[in-house]
């Protein structure tokens, strides 16, 4: 009888023991809603920047980062920003794409963002002046040589 009280006793100590141990390493969290800055960036093909690499500068220190993180599987990334002023926002998916833009956020911190218009005609026309460029600088350096002759 004495054996069966002093295992008992033995598991109560060792679980109230183990319940305070696992209490000394509880995790708290609180879920809130809030005015968050989303960015959600993709390819120009129409599909999200899965899990790419981004960091947030602040108008406070644009060499620091206020914050970083990855892009989730829509290509999404939300920060709360805590100062008004131009912000920073440098993206990166590690295979050569990525983009680096900034925004206002203004007193009540909300972001005021102007979307670059056109880009992708931009781009175009660029590489189209620059291969006319080339193609130019090429003939005008085989005219001369057939000039010489």
């Amino acid at each position: 009888m004495k054996w069966i009280f002093g295992k008992a006793a033995l598991f109560l100590a060792a679980y109230t023991v183990s319940a305070t141990a696992a209490q000394a390493h509880d995790v708290l969290h609180e879920i809130t809603r809030s005015d968050a800055i989303v960015v959600k960036v993709g390819y120009d093909t129409g599909e999200a920047m899965r899990y790419a690499e981004v960091t947030i500068f602040s108008p406070r220190d644009t060499k620091i980062e206020f914050q970083n993180g990855r892009t989730d599987s829509n290509g999404s990334f939300a920060f709360l920003p805590d100062m008004p002023g131009e912000w920073k926002i440098v993206v990166n998916d590690g295979t050569g794409h990525g983009l680096s833009t900034t925004f206002s956020v203004d007193k009540t911190m909300n972001a005021k963002i102007t979307p670059g218009k056109y880009a992708r005609q931009k781009k175009l026309l660029i590489g189209i002046s620059v291969l006319f460029g080339i193609s130019g600088i090429f003939y005008y350096f085989r005219a001369r040589k057939i000039l010489r002759l």
